[in-house]
């Protein structure tokens, strides 16, 4: 049978957490610039939503001076009809600042409409760059649950061993402690492959690994008592590791 050492299986998985971790801090970092992006854009769209709101007061104020401007040039001439001439003198007063005040608002209308296009302009390239962002973090996170998904494979194949030859041994509460290892390992990795939808193509290398690593157990069963204890203390590749680097916890940006 031919066997995949134990120190090749430790160097790889050392490397695959060093992509992990590495995968980690650019996620990190990209994080900080999406939050950046994302506080330019609340703004933007904050200054965007004023000039919307100024444009439909210009606009409310034209409507209705226009709609009252007839109604008043009819009641000034009523007035003066009857020889009232104090009231045609106020609905003259009336009318006059009515078209005054229509006047500025239509004035303004172009001006808001203009900045209005600037402004969204501004926000739909800040939104972009977001999602450009966000797209780049889901694939930064993607790259290092792949390597995580790699590492959780050779160290189930690794536990798994463990488990035979302690049981072999009949140290059953050590295997069983073993066993609810790789349940978790296998956990994590069901649902990093389900969140990411990564390929078992993308992980066949260690998939073949994994099977030729039952050869170890041949080695170990000699000494599978102390193999057993010295696995059990010495092994740090636990599933707590990968909360840390962020890594297997994200959900298209």
């Amino acid at each position: 049978m031919v066997v995949y050492p134990v120190y090749r299986c430790q160097i790889k998985k050392a490397g695959l957490s060093a992509e992990e971790k590495r995968s980690g801090d650019q996620l990190v970092a990209l994080r900080a610039q999406i939050a950046d992006r994302r506080a330019a854009e609340s703004e933007t769209r904050a200054a965007l939503e004023k000039v919307q709101a100024a444009i439909q007061n210009a606009k409310s104020v034209i409507s209705e001076a226009d709609a009252r401007l007839p109604e008043l040039e009819a009641e000034k001439k009523t007035a003066a009809a009857a020889k009232n001439f104090k009231e045609a003198a106020r609905l003259a007063a009336e009318s006059k600042a009515l078209s005054s005040s229509r006047e500025g608002s239509e004035s303004s209308l172009g001006a808001l409409e203009v900045q209005e296009r600037e402004v969204r302009a501004a926000l739909e390239e800040k939104s972009q760059g977001v999602v450009g962002l966000e797209k780049q973090a889901f694939a930064i996170a993607r790259m290092g649950s792949v390597a995580r998904c790699k590492w959780l494979l050779l160290a189930s194949a690794e536990k798994r061993e463990l488990v035979d030859a302690a049981a072999a041994a009949e140290n059953y509460e050590g295997a069983e402690h073993i066993q609810n290892e790789v349940d978790l390992y296998q956990g994590e990795l069901n649902k990093l492959v389900s969140e990411y939808e990564i390929l078992p193509s993308e992980l066949a290398d260690e998939a073949r690994n994994e099977e030729v690593a039952a050869g170890q157990a041949q080695d170990l069963s000699a000494d599978s008592s102390e193999a057993t204890a010295a696995a059990v203390d010495t092994d740090t590749g636990t599933p707590e590791a990968a909360a840390d680097s962020g890594i297997g916890t994200e959900g298209a940006a």
